[in-house]
């Protein structure tokens, strides 16, 4: 014998009728989770931090010394403001399309290329025998910096948007 609850409080029915309608409409929280995501994603590379919170390979120093900054990853904040999100009513995507980004969240190695002068004849540095008309690189192994993912942290405050868009104004 099935169970049947009848509820004949206009008031609880109007609460679950906003609570169907708020659930049928997820847009607006997609939105604020995906904002929420684009800021902590720009955090990480002020922090040099992956999504666990472990600290990113450091640079070499031959890397470092020719660097304008310190930073990882901020040599023109490109990479950086080029984190983006969608957001529609089922699913939320936070991601980049800059070409290089796959090597620095994956790492791997470079192809191997011929570096050839852009301004000048020839190449030359500092212990260089004599200036040279191109130099064959074999590629440089970059280790993985990952940068987009989901923290515990963001776990918790993606499940607090929700709460708050099902939630939020109803007593």
């Amino acid at each position: 014998m099935p169970i049947e609850i009848v509820v004949e409080d206009s008031g609880i029915r109007e609460a679950l009728s906003r609570l169907a309608a708020k659930v049928r409409n997820l847009a607006p929280a997609m939105k604020n989770i995906g904002e929420y995501l684009q800021r902590s994603t720009w955090e990480r590379f002020d922090a040099q931090k992956d999504p666990s919170g472990k600290p990113w390979a450091k640079l070499k120093a031959s890397t470092l010394a020719r660097k304008k900054t310190s930073k990882i990853l901020i040599e023109s904040s490109r990479l950086r403001d080029s984190i983006v999100y969608h957001a529609d009513n089922d699913q939320v995507e936070v991601g980049t399309n800059v070409v290089y980004a796959a090597i620095h969240q994956f790492g791997g190695k470079t192809a191997p290329r011929t570096i050839r002068p852009t301004r000048k004849k020839a190449l030359f540095w500092p212990g260089a025998s004599h200036p040279v008309g191109a130099v064959n690189h074999p590629g440089s192994q970059i280790p993985a910096r990952p940068f987009l993912g989901v923290s515990d942290e963001d776990k918790a405050e993606i499940l607090d948007i929700i709460r708050d868009h099902v939630f939020l104004g109803e007593k």
